[in-house]
């Protein structure tokens, strides 16, 4: 991937994540704390990233904000019962069915997609980044082997994280999508691979 690349998607990210993080620390009554944060981003950003902060600061009832934590690559934490993955997926050439490629990977192994976005690369005309979050933890066989799969049909994969869902919604598994389902499949290969049938 290009530097301008990865920088805009940095920045992409970093605006997000600012709005998030003020948006939840003003949610949970953490006004204080909230205005302090912002005041210490704002002038981060102006010196550091030329960025500029906005801030709505509409109220809306009933209105759910994620929160992101970035940091340095590290290992994700322990899977909860409710998890999301989010990832970015670089396509690797444009041609017709490449985005249904990309989701059928996510469908036949029963990963639910709470969320896709495309962002053109900026590299040339077709070239996309899908941003995707996702039912599951990566502990999982079906979000593991989902992953797997994306790293070899795309250009690039990045791993954003895999956490606890906000909302506590535990993903619902399809027959035949279950860990233990994965280990039989793969004791079955296994087996055949032997010459037991």
């Amino acid at each position: 991937m290009s530097r301008t690349l990865n920088r805009a998607i940095g920045r992409h990210l970093l605006a997000c994540c600012i709005g998030l993080c003020f948006a939840v620390s003003s949610a949970y009554g953490l006004a204080g704390d909230a205005q302090a944060f912002r005041e210490l981003l704002e002038m981060s950003l102006k010196e550091k990233k030329g960025l500029t902060f906005y801030v709505n600061g509409q109220t809306i009832a009933g209105a759910v904000t994620r929160f992101v934590l970035v940091r340095p690559p590290a290992a994700p934490p322990p899977p909860s019962p409710a998890d999301r993955t989010t990832v970015i997926a670089f396509i690797r050439d444009d041609h017709p069915g490449a985005l249904l490629e990309l989701l059928t990977e996510f469908a036949v192994r029963g990963v639910n997609l709470t969320r896709i976005e495309s962002r053109p690369t900026g590299v040339g005309l077709g070239r996309y980044y899908f941003s995707i979050d996702a039912e599951g933890h990566i502990a999982s066989a079906r979000v593991a082997e989902t992953l797997a799969a994306l790293r070899r049909e795309c250009a690039d994969v990045r791993f954003l994280g895999s956490y606890p869902r906000a909302d506590g919604v535990a993903a619902t598994e399809r027959s035949g999508t279950a860990d233990v389902d994965f280990a039989d499949a793969h004791a079955w290969v296994e087996a055949l691979r032997r010459g037991h049938g």
